[in-house]
């Protein structure tokens, strides 16, 4: 009799390891061959991001992070006296008021 139920429980839990693995091969399929496109998408999405810098330059930090020289816009104008010749004086006004 203790043998027979001995083997009798050796069976089921022989199906259920079977029955185990039937299920996470079945759910590794799922995952590797039919739901592969959207978590492709999901990765590709995770790993590429596009930032924008503002091409600042020239930052100049202390040892505590401080800014001791930073960043200002500035508009250069330059200027060639040959080819302003005639008008030279009335072009300098202009440019000065800029």
């Amino acid at each position: 009799m203790t043998e027979i139920r001995t083997r009798t429980r050796l069976k089921i839990l022989a199906g259920l390891v079977v029955f185990m693995f039937a299920a996470l091969t079945t759910r590794l399929w799922f995952l590797q061959v039919l739901a592969s496109d959207q978590f492709a998408a999901l990765a590709n999405q995770n790993q590429v991001r596009l930032v924008p810098i503002d091409p600042l330059r020239g930052l100049i930090l202390d040892r505590r992070g401080d800014t001791i020289v930073g960043n200002r816009a500035s508009a250069v104008v330059t200027v060639d006296r040959a080819a302003m010749a005639p008008h030279e004086e009335s072009v300098l006004y202009n440019l000065s008021k800029v």
